[in-house]
Order: C-alpha cells, then sequence, then structure tokens
C-alpha cells in the first residue's frame, strides 16, 4: 500500500504546509478513517484525480475497503504492516527450506509452508492432523511416490 501512498502523494505535490501528503493519508488510514481518503483524499479539493498515481492508489484502496481497519486491528494488537510476516519467513520458512542439498517442487514447499506456520503458532491440534493426513498414501498427495 505504501507505494500507491506515495506515488500519489507525489503526484498531487505537496500541501499549504509544503508537506507531502502521505503522511496525513496515512495517519487517517490508522485510525480508520480509510473511506474518507478513498472518497476525498486530501488535496484534491473533490475534484476528480487528474493523474493516473492517484486514480490507481484510490482503485487500490477501494478494491480493499473492507480490509483496511487498521484501528481495529491496532486495538487487537495485531501487526498492521509486511515486516512481520517478512521477519517470521526469514526466519522459520526460509531456514526449513533452503537447508542445504534441499529442492522443493510447488506443491511439496507449500505443504511445508503451511506445517511451519501451524508449529511456530503453536496449533497442535491443527498439525497433528495435517502430518496424519500426509501419511495416508493418496495418489494426489504431494508427497505420494508411486511405486
Amino acid at each position: 500500500m505504501d507505494e500507491y501512498l506515495t506515488a500519489a502523494s507525489e503526484a498531487v505535490g505537496p500541501d499549504e504546509a509544503g508537506e507531502g501528503r502521505y503522511r496525513g493519508w496515512k495517519d487517517k488510514l490508522l485510525v480508520g478513517a480509510a473511506k474518507e481518503v478513498i472518497a476525498r483524499p486530501a488535496g484534491l479539493h473533490g475534484k476528480k484525480p487528474e493523474k493516473e498515481e492517484v486514480e490507481t492508489c484510490l482503485c487500490y484502496l477501494g478494491n480493499r475497503a473492507d480490509h483496511l481497519d487498521y484501528a481495529r486491528a491496532l486495538d487487537q494488537g495485531l501487526p498492521v504492516g509486511s515486516g512481520e510476516v517478512e521477519s517470521w519467513h526469514r526466519s522459520v520458512l526460509q531456514k526449513r527450506l533452503e537447508k542445504t542439498g534441499a529442492w522443493w517442487t510447488k506443491p511439496n514447499a507449500e505443504t511445508m509452508a503451511q506445517l511451519k506456520t501451524l508449529q511456530a503458532n503453536g496449533d497442535r491440534e491443527k498439525l497433528g492432523q495435517k502430518i496424519a493426513a500426509l501419511k495416508t498414501p493418496e495418489k494426489s498427495h504431494p508427497f505420494h511416490i508411486s511405486r
């Protein structure tokens, strides 16, 4: 989302104080005012956006309006950025998938990612169910080897 906000902010230009509009839009998103940003972004004064970057940003936000309730997520102590996910990806998933000499087909890598996610989340019940399902030989199963 940052790339869309940044591009739109640069396209619209600075506000009256000479500041970029990015911070104002992002602050509104963080307090739960996504629909306000989408409906009437600061700096456009009710005009139809003339810049492609602004239109692209508004379209991106509009298509995701139901998923932009950052205020509620923050109240619940949930992360609102991708940093924690990217950090988890590096620290947990890549350590397992990038072992020396290892190679993975896409279905096997996806299955391993699901298992590592369940393990990292401490969801022992679902992890056990997934492992039990993997032990059941099925031709459609990604780990199945025909003899």
